[in-house]
């Protein structure tokens, strides 16, 4: 027979491993996910098979702090190539959700003939239920990345009617991904 603790209806009791623990910061992440999320939906860049995952993603995020499982599905926006002076630079945001873990990602690569490239991170953001989420700042440190700025401020700027901007999805689950849009015209 259960006792009596078993039983208890107490929302705070047993559900602390069952929840999102969001700080104020965490929830500016969430809402800087969600109108990059919303952006990519309204652009013309998305084929529909797209806006099928990606509504997924968006789905999960503006439930938040509930949490959601059974999707995975990966969401990359890869920004222009934009030069400045003699380095060329562009940017790249994800928002992945793998059954109720969360990341949100600012990178990019910054390249110069005369040294090469390489990669760089601007924040990573990850938030599993029952956990605190962890954030990983570098902005501080990417002295040479001219245009690097808080991830909530590069969502704002983002103009996807702007030319250059590529669109990754990932989503074993949507079959209608990797079928070209072209194929319906033939």
């Amino acid at each position: 027979m259960a006792n009596d603790e078993d039983w208890d209806d107490d929302s705070e009791n047993g559900e602390a491993s069952d929840a999102y623990l969001f700080e104020p910061h965490d929830e500016e992440i969430v809402a800087a996910a969600v109108l990059l999320l919303e952006k990519i939906i309204r652009s013309p860049l998305t084929k529909p098979a797209q806006i099928v995952s990606v509504a997924k993603v968006l789905h999960v995020f503006r439930r938040l702090p509930k949490i959601t499982t059974g999707i995975t599905v990966s969401v990359g926006l890869i920004g222009p190539r934009r030069w400045f002076g003699d380095h060329e630079i562009f940017h790249c945001w994800d928002v992945n959700v793998e059954e109720s873990a969360l990341e949100v990602t600012s990178t990019g690569r910054f390249y110069r003939a005369s040294t090469g490239g390489d990669s760089f991170t601007i924040m990573g953001w990850n938030a599993r239920p029952g956990w605190e989420p962890d954030l990983s700042d570098y902005l501080a440190h990417q002295w040479m990345v001219d245009d690097a700025q808080p991830f909530e401020q590069d969502v704002v700027d983002i103009n996807l009617s702007k030319p250059g901007y590529s669109l990754e999805v990932a989503d074993e689950q949507n079959p209608l991904l990797g079928k070209d849009d072209d194929e319906a015209e033939e």
